[in-house]
């Protein structure tokens, strides 16, 4: 459908008279001229293009035939009462026609067209999680081609009486029913299109009671497939579930009747416990019906760098851990020790001019920077930003990609405002009680040092390193400041910049971690838990702080594309698969509790340092925000990444739908990819066993004809779970 903006001018000029002589007609034998020819078009909106219906009525005073002679304005030339015309290219014209009776004698008229640029051509809307329960959001995505590339701008009508601007935009319905979305794209020149989707809002049912050591239908209501336990209902998603509580292997056959060509239907098992299961799962032997066999894949060994950086992460859970050994004797001095110190004790500094020069020290390697640029923050805190002196002289850091980081950082994005207020302070009084930690000055607070070195000594996005919060007396090798690393290697490429602006956020987090629980609590997460925590944080403030960038999708997809066959708390960063693992069970909770458990990793977990202590606080976590445990979140979780989910038209407790949670919006995300294919991934081997806190699958294709999906002697190890997902 076309719509446009288009304005019409019509102008009426005097009549030409020309004096004839001879003959009669008239008053006194005078003939008059045709009256002034009156102009009209359709439509009287026209864009370039656009087939445009010109016609004219005059009247001949002595009652005769009139000709019309047409000129569009554009070289273009017509003949008669009723013409069309299009004009190739958006302007105003000037369209004359001459009425001209049979004698001779002729009068004109004129008027002005304003053609408006041809309309950018509309795609569909792209709906990220069409078909949503009430309380869950949309994501959606408009497109569009512009003939003459023009700029084009997009408007919403989500059908529910509001509206939104941008060509991808976030919403959440507040009633039950189905909505039409109408986009409107208009190009610069006013040109304009519109195309329409339809969105359903469902109101969620409570979820199925939990049932152990059986096959049970795990799933009701809405977009759920599972009508009992041996039945798919004929659409939506179907879940069943077996979840083994004996200290004996199970041994199960299954049976779903009512299937169709063309579905799948994914055995997930999840060893959700903080140990190796003694056996591993067996999908056990399929009966009539097509099977998509899946081939072993190899492992990949980790490289030098990722050790490096592995070791980082373990270094900084010790230093941490010092501090939780030491936190109780710590506590008792934080009075003395605030009151004895004298601020010629307290270490403080302004930010830098830009300019300024430092040399960083970058895990053994000096590495000579100078100021480029610094920015107030809302704490009292300045962010100052150090490039690596090369990169500065060889003017090979663009402009536009350090502005990035200091608008996401603290400018408009603000997102060290949203870290600290969703989690804490970088720093603060808490530091006071340990002389070997660098101390905040009244007044003049520790800057947050975001330094580039042109290749960093890791192999790694960026990292933050613990012991640089030391004074150099307790620790010569400090850098004695509030300072995190990103690569230069890789930022210096202008499309890395928003990549690199979720880095910042991400080792952001670690800081703000290492003050607001080591140093003011006394615990710490291992790494598995940490990393989490720092990635969840890149799920909620990156989409807000970068808009239109999602770190979160990437974790995901690589998760969904790795084989599962990975320990989650064995943690082998970041060539394991570790981070895209640890992401998308870090977005699924974000998901399901909204921003509760990211919160309460800081406030509510007294972990101490340890695998299994913090295993213990996340099943904690979960249980006191409504959940059944860390086990059956993760088996939520597998299953709804390997089962291939798609991000709308999900049963309520599964897949990773969009939600707002205190103001953030935590966007939908699809896993049905894994199930095409061409993008389809065999699951990774147990060559390690049945670890802690994996995840293995194993996909079959419904063929042509088959109404029956059944497995016999399917093997679910002891303690550990098996979803079946239909769809």
């Amino acid at each position: 459908m076309l719509n446009g903006f288009y304005r019409l001018v019509f102008l009426s000029v005097a009549a030409q008279v020309v004096t004839a002589c001879g003959g009669g007609g008239g008053s006194g034998g005078v003939p008059m001229p045709p009256s002034t020819p009156a102009i009209s078009a359709t439509p009287t909106n026209p864009s370039a293009g656009q087939s445009i219906s010109f016609s004219v009525t005059s009247t001949d005073p002595q009652s005769g035939a009139l000709s019309f002679a047409w000129d569009f304005g554009d070289g273009g030339t017509g003949a008669g009462s009723s013409v069309t015309h299009a004009y190739a290219a958006q302007g105003k014209y000037s369209v004359k026609v001459t009425a001209t009776d049979q004698v001779g004698l002729s009068s004109n008229a004129t008027s002005d067209v304003s053609v408006t640029a041809p309309p950018p051509g509309v795609g569909d809307i792209e709906v990220f999680g069409n078909g949503i329960l009430l309380g869950q959001s949309v994501k959606l995505f408009g497109f569009a081609v512009d003939p003459n590339n023009l700029a084009v701008t997009f408007s919403w009508d989500f059908g529910d009486s509001s509206t939104g601007s941008g060509a991808l935009v976030n919403h959440q319905y507040q009633s039950v029913g189905t909505y039409v979305i109408t986009l409107t794209a208009t190009n610069s020149g006013g040109g304009s299109a519109s195309t329409q989707a339809s969105m359903t809002v469902k109101a969620p049912v409570t979820a199925p009671a939990p049932q152990d050591n059986v096959l049970s239908a795990y799933c009701n209501g809405p977009f759920c497939g599972a009508a009992d336990v041996g039945t798919y209902a004929g659409s939506g998603v179907g879940i069943w579930r077996y979840n083994n509580t004996t200290s004996s292997d199970a041994t199960i056959n299954l049976t779903i009747n009512g299937v169709q060509a063309g579905q799948t239907a994914t055995l997930t098992f999840s060893n959700g416990q903080s140990s190796a299961a003694g056996s591993e799962p067996v999908p056990g032997a399929l009966q009539d019906v097509l099977a998509t066999p899946s081939a072993a894949a190899g492992n990949t060994r980790q490289a030098l760098g990722n050790r490096n950086h592995a070791l980082m992460l373990e270094h900084n859970r010790s230093v941490a851990d010092t501090f939780v050994r030491n936190f109780a004797a710590r506590e008792q001095r934080v009075a003395r020790s605030i009151g004895a110190r004298s601020h010629a004790q307290i270490i403080a500094s302004a930010a830098p001019a830009i300019g300024t020069a430092r040399t960083w020290n970058d895990q053994g390697t000096s590495v000579p920077t100078s100021v480029q640029a610094s920015c107030p923050l809302s704490t009292g805190r300045n962010a100052v930003f150090w490039v690596d002196q090369e990169l500065v002289d060889q003017n090979a850091l663009p402009a536009a990609s350090l502005a990035t980081l200091v608008t996401v950082y603290c400018g408009s994005g603000d997102a060290y405002t949203r870290l600290v207020s969703l989690l804490g302070d970088a720093w603060g009084p808490a530091a006071a009680a340990s002389t070997a930690l660098i101390q905040d000055a009244p007044g003049a607070p520790q800057d947050i040092n975001i330094v580039i070195p042109k290749k960093l000594s890791l192999i790694a996005s960026g990292y933050f390193s613990s012991s640089n919060s030391f004074t150099l007396a307790a620790n010569p090798a400090s850098n004695h400041a509030l300072v995190v690393f990103l690569n230069g290697e890789q930022f210096v490429l202008p499309q890395e910049a928003e990549t690199y602006a979720s880095v910042l956020i991400h080792e952001s987090t670690h800081l703000i971690n290492f003050y607001q629980r080591a140093i003011a609590r006394g615990t710490g997460h291992d790494v598995w838990l940490e990393e989490t925590s720092a990635m969840m944080s890149e799920d909620i403030v990156t989409p807000a702080a970068v808009p239109g960038f999602d770190q979160t999708w990437v974790r995901h997809f690589g998760y969904v594309l790795s084989g599962g066959s990975m320990g989650y708390i064995g943690w082998t960063a970041p060539s394991g698969g570790s981070y895209s693992q640890g992401g998308t069970f870090g977005a699924f909770l974000n998901r399901r509790y909204g921003l509760n458990i990211y919160k309460q990793l800081i406030t509510d977990c007294v972990d101490g340092i340890g695998t299994n202590s913090s295993y213990q606080c996340m099943d904690k976590l979960i249980s006191q925000n409504g959940g059944l445990g860390f086990a059956d979140e993760f088996a939520r979780m597998g299953a709804s990444t390997f089962g291939g989910m798609p991000g709308g038209n999900l049963p309520l407790g599964f897949g990773l739908p969009g939600i707002v949670a205190d103001g953030y919006f935590l966007g939908p995300y699809d896993s049905s990819i894994l199930h095409n294919p061409a993008f389809s991934t065999p699951p990774r081997p147990l060559a390690n066993g049945y670890l802690a806190t994996s995840q293995t699958y194993q996909i079959d294709s419904i063929a042509a004809g088959k109404t029956q999906y059944q497995r016999n002697g399917v093997v679910v190890p002891a303690n550990t779970t098996m979803i079946l997902v239909i769809e």
